[in-house]
């Protein structure tokens, strides 16, 4: 475990911290993805032991693809693949509010590190298929599946080349996919940076399900035309109460930016959430933890408490560390600490040579 400044004063040492990043050249892009998958009968609105629907589509994803603003050529061929959680979509890990700050996109671009953003199925204005029996998390792996295999074979818009070196960050929602691509395809991704993510589930949840509503009830003029199946958080009290730190430990700003921009998440993954919390035996990259703690989807349980970033689970993995950032909710990227975050994810990647 890294060893972390104290709780009261970490906002004070990262006051200066942000600098002027320079702005990336992106490339902003849909691809067509087919994809199938076995997902769960949700029938009865609970999760049966097995997954016995076949499913398969094809779907329109939207990317984000950035060049590195300063190139190190040992990371020539390595890319970051971003991958957000439920409510969000391609701003959580390239933040337009206060970027120099709150940007991750940005910061790895300044790193040496290429980025591909995206928003998942479903969110965003990638396509929104049934959010119960197909927008569930084996549909999801699938699609997300298909896109890093995409980028190692050069197909990213924008990009030119292929990456020989996958990076996955992941927060939340967008970790579960990235475990259970760990479990199914190991080979598939070089190092795991699994963040807002443990492999037991906080006692927060049921009060984060209750701070939700159907999206097309909570704001009609930008989601009027979707299903009761994708929700969002009611307004900024009950999106602060599920996913931020302690008041202080965040701008106003910031919460009111995300609650503008905010997504939705589906019926389909909060039900099938629980079934990617697996092992992945065979795994042999590096993993990464890193938590806020006061995150209460995870950071209430012991495995957050203790450290652990469950090492049971990645037994043939080449490392497995874990961080837990102060004063920081489950969104560590709208924090104060945000740069704090960043800063530790690049020691860790620099420690293992990415």
């Amino acid at each position: 475990m890294f060893a972390l400044p104290v709780a009261a004063t970490v906002v004070a040492a990262l006051a200066g911290f942000a600098v002027g990043y320079p702005t990336p050249v992106c490339t902003n892009s849909f691809v067509t993805v087919t994809a199938s998958a076995t997902n769960y009968d949700l029938s009865n609105g609970t999760l049966p032991p097995a997954a016995t629907v076949p499913v398969s589509g094809t779907y329109s994803i939207q990317l984000r693809y950035c060049k590195p603003t300063l190139p190190v050529p040992s990371r020539a061929n390595s890319l970051q693949v971003l991958v957000h959680g439920l409510t969000y979509n391609t701003n959580y890990w390239d933040i337009p509010y206060k970027p120099d700050t709150y940007s991750y996109a940005r910061w790895a671009a300044f790193n040496g590190y290429a980025t591909l953003n995206m928003a998942r199925l479903g969110y965003g204005n990638s396509s929104h298929p049934d959010p119960v029996t197909v927008v569930q998390d084996p549909m999801d792996t699938a699609i997300v599946t298909k896109i890093v295999e995409l980028a190692r074979a050069g197909g990213i818009p924008g990009a030119g080349k292929s990456f020989s070196k996958i990076i996955y960050a992941g927060h939340s929602y967008g970790s579960l996919i990235l475990n259970g691509i760990m479990a199914a395809t190991p080979s598939l991704v070089n190092a795991a940076v699994l963040s807002g993510y443990s492999h037991e589930v906080g006692t927060g949840v049921p009060t984060i399900i209750a701070g939700m509503a159907p999206a097309a009830t909570v704001d009609p003029a930008r989601f009027g035309s979707l299903p009761p199946g994708y929700m969002t958080t009611i307004n900024s009290t009950t999106r602060a109460a599920a996913f931020y730190g302690p008041t202080g430990s965040y701008e106003s700003g910031a919460l009111a930016y995300d609650e503008s921009t905010k997504d939705t998440a589906t019926l389909g993954e909060f039900i099938t959430f629980p079934a990617t919390l697996v092992p992945a035996p065979s795994f042999t990259g590096d993993v990464l933890t890193i938590n806020g703690d006061h995150d209460l989807v995870f950071c209430t349980t012991t495995d957050c408490a203790n450290g652990s970033a469950g090492s049971s689970y990645y037994p043939a993995a080449n490392s497995v560390e874990y961080i837990v950032i102060p004063v920081t909710g489950h969104c560590l990227n709208f924090h104060h600490t945000a740069p704090l975050t960043y800063l530790k994810i690049q020691q860790w990647l620099n420690a293992h040579g990415y």
